[in-house]
C-alpha cells in the first residue's frame, strides 16, 4: 500500500472512530448532574450544559463532513484538488477538535463515562489531523532541483 494511501486510510480510520465515540458520548445519559443527558433542559440543580452539547453536535458535524472529503481524496473522485480544498479540509479537522474540546471543557466534570468518551473523541480528531497533515505534505510540496 502506497504511504499516502496509508495516511489517507489513517486520517478516514481514526475520525471515524472519533465521531463513534463523540456521537455515543453526546447520546448517552452520563452528564452530571446525576448522571442525566446532556440536552437536558429541566435541571433541578441549575445547571445547563446544553452549550457544550450544541458544541459537541457542531464538532461531529464538521469531522462527518471532513471525513467525506477525505474518503473523495483516497477514492481519487476529486483528482488534483486545490490547495485551498486541502487546506479547508485540514482546517475542519482542527476546528473539529477545537469544538469538542471547548465542547467537554464546559462540562468538566470527572469521573462520568461520557464526558471521557467525549476526551477520546477530541484525541482521535487531533490525531486524524495530525495524519491528514502528513498527506497535505507529501502531495503539496514539490522539490525541485
Amino acid at each position: 500500500m502506497q504511504q499516502n494511501t496509508f495516511m489517507l486510510l489513517a486520517t478516514v480510520i481514526f475520525g471515524t472512530v472519533a465521531t463513534f465515540f463523540a456521537i455515543i458520548g453526546v447520546a448517552s445519559s452520563g452528564w452530571p448532574p446525576n448522571k442525566v443527558a446532556l440536552f437536558n433542559w429541566n435541571n433541578r440543580n441549575g445547571f445547563n450544559y446544553a452549550s457544550a452539547g450544541v458544541l459537541l453536535v457542531i464538532a461531529i458535524v464538521i469531522l462527518i463532513i471532513a471525513i467525506l472529503f477525505t474518503i473523495l481524496f483516497q477514492r481519487e473522485f476529486i483528482k488534483e484538488p486545490s490547495e485551498r480544498i486541502k487546506g479547508l479540509l485540514l482546517a475542519c479537522f482542527v476546528l473539529a477538535g477545537i469544538f469538542m474540546i471547548a465542547g467537554y471543557s464546559r462540562a468538566v466534570l470527572i469521573g462520568f463515562y461520557s464526558y471521557h468518551l467525549s476526551v477520546i473523541a477530541g484525541i482521535l480528531t487531533f490525531f486524524s489531523a495530525i495524519f491528514f497533515t502528513y498527506w497535505l505534505g507529501r502531495t503539496s510540496v514539490a522539490i525541485y532541483n
